[in-house]
Order: structure tokens, then C-alpha cells, then sequence
């Protein structure tokens, strides 16, 4: 069970990095991972949660591809928002020496569509769509550019911070 924070809740004064080591995944590549820490919890990850209205989901055997609905408004607000928490993250990360940022999720956004690994069935019928984005860290190559480490997830079983800090809930089971 994860903990999700609203996209609109973020606060970019929160984020923080752990400490950058070698990418196990990618030769020559470095990984720090993120944190967002408030006075009352520390998470290693920043999974935000947000619904958007969808025009179609196209499906293959391992992958959803869902197409945003690029004209209305809301989406382009939450858009907006994950553009400028990328930005954030990746002008905050280059203070420590100089790198060019490799905005990926802004580029997949664009686009407006979103690619999500198959974990659970969903109905492909439906025009709004409970979201998460996985933010694990910070990418670095030996090329000076950087990149966030993100994953789309739907149907993931997550419970919202502030629901999980004001209500007593298990946590292993999901239970209040």
C-alpha cells in the first residue's frame, strides 16, 4: 500500500534528495532518489494522485495507452502543474553543478498520451480516470543531462497522506 499526495497539495519546499549513486539499470547513469518530507511524514517517492478526463485507452498485451481529452481545462491544469513540479525538481536538483534538463514527462504530456504497464483490468469505456504518478528520483548521465525517474499508474491501491494521518488506518491490509 503506497501513500498519495493531491497533485494540488504539493509543496515544492518539501522535496528534497537522497544520496546519488550508481544506476544499477543504466550503464553509465547515476540515480538519486527523492524524498518529500513535511513535519508530520517523510516519503521516499512522490506519488501524486489526480483524475483526468479521457478520449480513448488503447490497449496491447502488456500496456494501456490513454489518450487525454487535450481540450479540457482541468486536464490542462493538472498538466500544467506536473510540468512545473518537473521543472521544480530538475532546476532544484542542478544547483549542485551545471546540467541540462531532459524534460520526458513533459514531452509524454504533450503528446497527450500516457502509457501505463498493465497490472489490473480497467474499463476501457470510461471517460475519467483515477491517476498516480510515481516520481522516484533524479537520473543523471554522463552527458551533464538529467531527468526525472516516473512511472503512470491506474488502479493502484493507495491511500491519500492526509486521509491515512487523520484516520487510523492498517496499513498492511488497508483497513480503517
Amino acid at each position: 500500500m503506497l501513500l498519495s499526495v493531491k497533485v494540488e497539495d504539493i509543496i515544492k519546499t518539501n522535496i528534497y534528495f537522497g544520496i546519488t549513486e550508481k544506476n544499477n539499470i543504466v550503464n553509465n547513469c547515476f540515480f538519486t532518489q527523492i524524498l518529500y518530507s513535511t513535519m508530520k511524514y517523510t516519503l521516499t517517492y512522490i506519488l501524486l494522485d489526480f483524475v483526468l478526463d479521457i478520449t480513448h485507452i488503447n490497449e496491447t498485451d502488456n500496456y494501456y495507452f490513454i489518450e487525454l481529452n487535450k481540450v479540457n481545462p482541468y486536464n490542462s491544469g493538472i498538466i500544467h502543474r506536473l510540468d512545473m513540479l518537473e521543472e521544480h525538481i530538475l532546476n532544484y536538483y542542478k544547483h549542485k553543478k551545471t546540467f541540462n534538463n531532459h524534460y520526458t514527462l513533459k514531452q509524454h504530456l504533450q503528446n497527450n498520451t500516457v502509457k501505463i504497464r498493465k497490472t489490473k483490468k480497467i474499463n476501457v469505456k470510461t471517460n475519467k480516470l483515477q491517476m498516480y504518478l510515481k516520481i522516484s528520483g533524479v537520473w543523471e548521465n554522463m552527458n551533464n543531462k538529467v531527468g526525472l525517474i516516473y512511472k503512470f499508474y491506474i488502479g493502484e491501491e493507495c491511500i491519500p497522506v492526509h486521509e491515512y494521518l487523520t484516520k487510523k488506518i492498517d496499513i498492511n491490509n488497508g483497513t480503517m
